[in-house]
Formats: C-alpha cells, structure tokens, sequence
C-alpha cells in the first residue's frame, strides 16, 4: 500500500511539520490516504468495466440514453415540485380573498343591524340625525336608507309632513313600465324611502316605495317574517351610475321598543357588487372572481363575474359564503398576471443542462473506451510480439544447446558476473569428469583451478602474448588436468556486462 502514497503522504506531512513546530498531522494524512485508495479503486473499476470487446458506440449511446432518462425524471420531478408551490400560492391567495369578502359582508350586515338598532331605541329620528349616524357607515356601501310603514290613512299626512320638513315635492311613488318613477297607486301599505344618504351624484329616489316592486316585496315580507336581515337577489338598482347598476339590497326590519311585534319599518343598504368583489385594479388582479347565487329558486344565477378572464386549468378554488339569509358560492381561478408573475423556467434549465452534462459524459466514455481499446491492442500486439521473440529464442536456446552438446572434444563453461557456472557442456564434462548438476548453479570457474596465483599468471601471459596460455584444472577425481582455453565477456541485449564464456582443450 504504501508504494502508491509515500509521494503525496511525505509532502502533507512535511506541510503539517511546517504548521505544527514538528508535530505531523495524522489524522489529515490518514483521510489523504483514505481519499486517494477510494479513488483508484474506482477508476479501477471503471477501467474494468472498460473491456477491449466493447464497442465504444454502444456504450455512449446508452450512457447517453441514461443520462437523458435521469434527466427527464428529475425535470418532472422539478416541475412536479412547481406546480405544487404554485398550488400552495394560489391557494393561499384564495383563501386570503375568500377571508376578505366575508369580513366584507359581514362588515354590511353588521352596518345594517347597527342603523337598525339606531331606529328602534330612538323616538323620532331627524334627517340631519340621520344623515350624521350614516355618513361614516358609507365606506364600501352605495347607499343607506330609512323606509317607515305607512298606512293608507296616514299616506296625506306623511307626504305634508315630508314637504314641510325640507323634501320639495315630496310624494310616495313607483316605478312604472318604462322604469320611471310615478305616483303610486293605491294600497294598504307604503315603505317609501324617506332618509337616503347616497355616494352617487345622481339625485336619490326620495319617495320611492320599495314594496311596489315584486322582487324587493319580497325581501320586505321575508324579513318581517324571519325577524332578521335578509338579502334581494341581484337586482338593478336605482340612483346609481349607469354602468353600474346592478346590486343587492340589504333589508333589515325594525321593530318598536316598547311593543315588539309592531313594525316600524325598514333600514335598508344598497350594496355594489362590483365594489363589493373588486380588490385593487381590475388590471392587476391575479385572481378571477365569480360569485353564483345558491339562493335563487330555480338554479344558481351567477350574481358577479371579475372583468379579467380567468385560466381553465388545475388550479380552481370555492368557497361558500353568506350575506344575509343568502348564499354564494364564490369562485376563484386564476389570471395571466397570476401565470406571468409566477412562471419558472428551472425544468427547461434542468433538461438543458443535463442534456449537455449527459452529451459530455457520453463523449468522455466514449473517448476512454477508445483509448483503452487501442492501449488493449497495442499490448496485444506486443504481446504476440514478445509472444514471437521468446519462441525464436527458444529455438535459437535449443538450437545452441544442441552445437554445445555435439562439441564434445571441446569444453567449453560459461558464467555470469560473480563467476557462477551457468552452462557446462557434454565436453566439459568428459574433461573434468563432472556432471552438469554437480556444477551448473553451485561451483565457480575458479573452483577448478588449481591456484588463484597461478590463473592469474597465465590471464597475463596470454594477454602479453596474444596466444592462449595453458593452465591446469582439477578433475572431480582430485588430478589436474592441463588445458588451453580462450575467454570471452558475454552481453546483455542493454550492453551491459552478462558474464563470461570461455572453451579450453585438454592437453
């Protein structure tokens, strides 16, 4: 192991040395070490899977198709993580407008029930009396209004009286065929509107008698009888800007103080649906409001529609909501400006950039599959080379063994640096009268001379002379045999000295 990590272990502990006065740190050349074994065995194992039989275009191709795969599932993924914080947005601001038109609509019913009261525990209410309790009530409200009871037999009485106290003109009137305002013809019963205190400019329809309508009659009865507030349907309305006109009443009964079961008449406030509903600008609004009225006899009749479209998609929210004795069921979708104020472009970012690390990945696979196959072929190659060689030299060895054996007049040894015997021929032994295995490996040339004095001189003589000088060697029966060899250095396919080879005839 530590073969492959002294370099880099040796330079961090001589960088810890230099940090801590001497003291190196184990603990970081430990996770070095650590780091460097996981990695190799790594790319080993990659390189393992890497054979020299496997196609490199396969490979990538699949590497690719992978990639694309996981990049596909984590784009879904990503997109599916969107949509549900998209979700959680729009239905937070859903519920944050469903809270809003409730308080709205309690806030009128609360209004309502508090000029009610007003005129139950006062004896006379004046005009500027009631102009003064109404005018901070107004907020969010069109209109509010006072509608006495008045009989037959007090009608005379009650239009001098009204003229007197300031109302020009005064008279109980009606609406006619064409929806104009007329005298109104005879009945038991009149709730004219006698006090109306309006945020229109145009005139108020002072002296009109809700109870001539059927639709308004109709609440007036539902209220006296329910003995509470109670709400119209959408109705058009009077005194209001022509472009927005349709509304609902809100009627609330009042009764005496001091005899519960006498009615004295009605409180009522006109409510539009367009200020009721609209939050901000209509060009700004993210959500699309539309308000269905539960209420209506035959189905549902939609009361309020947000002018701003709203998108058909998964993204829809309802609620049901009272005013009145009515209910509404409200709606909720969202708008363009919703879509473009909350659009992500992370799932097309995701595809793109793993698309691309995917391609690189490929090409990266594909481009070492490559390389390893031809480093693998080139090995092969030279490995039947090599493969080639050794059978030539074998041939060459055996070839040789064969020449050394037949000379068998002849001796002829060789040895290597160290004066170790590695070949001693058929002739060598017939001479010296020893066997290969008694020699090859375990004796020296030296060994069979005679004297290291007397080799050494005849060494010199015969380089002095440029002839062969005779020497003697000892026979494995103890004799000395005189011979006349020739020496020669052996070498190394590198050059390098190999050894040395010599023949010598007895003599």
């Amino acid at each position: 192991m530590y073969r492959f990590v002294h370099r880099p272990l040796g330079k961090l502990l001589a960088s810890s040395y230099n940090r801590t006065h001497g003291q190196p740190d184990a603990s970081a050349a430990w996770r070095h070490e650590f780091l460097f074994m996981v990695a190799r065995r790594f790319r080993l194992r990659v390189l393992s899977f890497i054979n020299g039989q496997l196609s490199a275009w396969p490979v990538a191709v699949l590497v690719f198709l992978v990639g694309a795969a996981l990049t596909v599932m984590l784009a879904l993924a990503d997109n599916e993580l969107y949509q549900r914080q998209l979700r959680q947005r729009f239905d937070m601001l859903a519920a944050e407008r469903f809270s809003r038109l409730q308080e709205r609509l309690d806030r009128q019913v609360t209004r309502l029930d508090t000029l009610g009261r007003f005129f139950v525990f006062s004896h006379q209410v004046e005009q500027s009396e009631f102009n003064g309790f109404v005018a901070p009530l107004l907020l969010g409200t069109q209109a509010y209004a006072w509608n006495p009871k008045v009989t037959l037999a007090e009608r005379s009485a009650f239009e001098e009286q009204a003229r007197k106290e300031g109302a020009a003109g005064y008279a109980i009137r009606e609406l006619d065929e064409n929806g104009a305002l007329k005298v109104a013809g005879v009945r038991n019963e009149y709730f004219p509107v006698r006090f109306i205190q309006t945020l229109s400019k145009i005139p108020a329809p002072s002296g009109f008698d809700v109870f001539s309508e059927p639709i308004r009659h109709c609440a007036l009865e539902r209220a006296r009888l329910l003995k509470r507030i109670v709400a119209t349907p959408r109705i058009s309305l009077l005194a209001l800007d022509p472009s927005d006109i349709y509304g609902i009443l809100l009627v609330a009964p009042v009764f005496s103080s001091e005899r519960p079961s006498e009615l004295r008449g009605y409180v009522s406030a006109v409510i539009s649906l367009a200020q009721l509903m609209s939050v901000g600008t209509a060009e700004q609004d993210n959500l699309a409001v539309t308000m269905l009225d539960l209420s209506s006899p035959a189905k549902p009749e939609q009361v309020y529609q947000s002018p701003i479209a709203g998108l058909h998609n998964q993204l829809y929210a309802s609620s049901l909501l009272s005013l009145g004795d009515r209910d509404y069921l409200v709606e909720v979708r969202p708008t363009e400006i919703f879509s473009l104020s909350n659009q992500t472009i992370m799932p097309g970012r995701v595809l793109w950039l793993g698309g691309l690390l995917s391609l690189m990945l490929s090409a990266l696979l594909y481009s070492l599959i490559s390389q390893r196959q031809r480093a693998l072929q080139r090995v092969a190659q030279r490995t039947r080379e090599l493969r080639q060689r050794e059978q030539q030299l074998r041939a060459a060895h055996g070839q040789l063994r064969n020449v050394l054996d037949a000379a068998t007049e002849v001796a002829i040894i060789a040895t290597d640096l160290d004066g170790l015997i590695n070949t001693f021929n058929v002739g060598a032994q017939k001479m010296l009268g020893y066997t290969e295995e008694d020699v090859v490996g375990k004796l020296r040339l030296m060994d069979l001379y005679q004297s290291a004095e007397l080799e050494a001189r005849a060494s010199a003589l015969s380089k002095d002379r440029g002839r062969p000088i005779s020497a003697s060697q000892l026979c494995r029966t103890g004799r000395h045999s005189p011979v006349a060899g020739v020496d020669a250095a052996t070498q190394r396919p590198q050059h390098a000295g190999g050894g040395h080879a010599g023949h010598c005839r007895a003599r």
